[in-house]
């Protein structure tokens, strides 16, 4: 008896020590937010928000202000092994947003970065900088393969209405008439994207530097001589169009200046128009 007394007491001292141990561990998490806009406006008061992620599911978001030193911090959050933290700002009227990051059981404070810009409506800053065409045949329609190095040189994000965002139109794209087929990818956002019957336009605002587009489309072959159009609607430094039409002829371009190899391996003649 006296043996089965000491075994329960032990049990017993077991179960109070896990109780007292937190089963889920918490830390704090402190948001820093750097304005990327010389002598750009403050963030306090501005909305900081912090979703929380486990093995790529979303678990809940919190919500807090910026301080007046451009900070908010975010106490008693979950940490475990799969738990990641996505921070992100508000600041006139746009969410910026930073890196993920890993929050684990080893650590009871973390911080994290968070870069934002002041806005700017002027999308007349918003250039292309070199702007590829790849023409390819195929049984029945051409396709066609666009590379664009959008840039915006300004030291602001620019949107098109600050007013009105849901209807803005950042960068206009026109397409040739009939187009079909189009597919968008690297910088462009497919829920950021209206397609139009002349082509489409992209809502997202434009942060500061360089971003590389890509965009394919396909254009049915109806005669033996067509006509394509394709306004250039943003101002560009260099076009260069690719053909690997052969035994088509490109007509209306200047003379090929050379003959090259791509990537597959296809010579082609490339023709370069400079400052559109």
């Amino acid at each position: 008896m006296r043996y089965i007394v000491i075994f329960l007491l032990i049990v017993c001292s077991a179960v109070c020590m896990a109780q007292e141990q937190d089963p889920s561990p918490k830390a704090t998490l402190t948001v820093r937010i750097f304005n990327g806009t010389e002598n750009g406006s403050s963030f306090e008061g501005d909305q900081v928000q912090v979703k929380l992620y486990q093995e790529g599911q979303f678990l809940y978001e919190l919500n807090n202000k910026a301080n007046s030193d451009g900070e908010a911090v975010f106490e008693n959050i979950l940490t475990n092994e799969y738990i990641v933290a996505v921070p992100s700002i508000k600041h006139q009227n746009m969410m910026f947003t930073g890196s993920a990051l890993a929050l684990k059981p080893v650590r009871n404070s973390y911080s994290v970065s968070v870069m934002a810009f002041d806005v700017s409506d002027d999308i007349s800053k918003i250039s292309v900088g070199a702007h590829h065409f790849i023409m390819e045949p195929h049984l029945g329609y051409i396709r066609i393969t666009e590379y664009v190095q959008l840039r915006n040189l300004s030291d602001k994000a620019i949107t098109a209405s600050i007013e009105d965002i849901k209807n803005s139109k950042v960068v206009e794209i026109k397409l040739p008439a009939g187009f079909k087929d189009l597919s968008c990818s690297r910088y462009f956002e497919q829920q950021a994207l209206v397609v139009t019957d002349e082509g489409f336009y992209d809502k997202m605002a434009m942060p500061p530097g360089k971003h590389q587009a890509v965009f394919t489309y396909t254009i049915d072959i109806t005669s033996n001589t067509m006509n394509i159009t394709r306004p250039i609607t943003v101002t560009t430094e260099v076009i260069m169009l690719f053909s690997q039409l052969p035994p088509w002829t490109i007509l209306g371009l200047a003379k090929s200046a050379a003959q090259r190899a791509i990537d597959n391996g296809v010579y082609t003649e490339y023709f370069t128009n400079h400052n559109l």
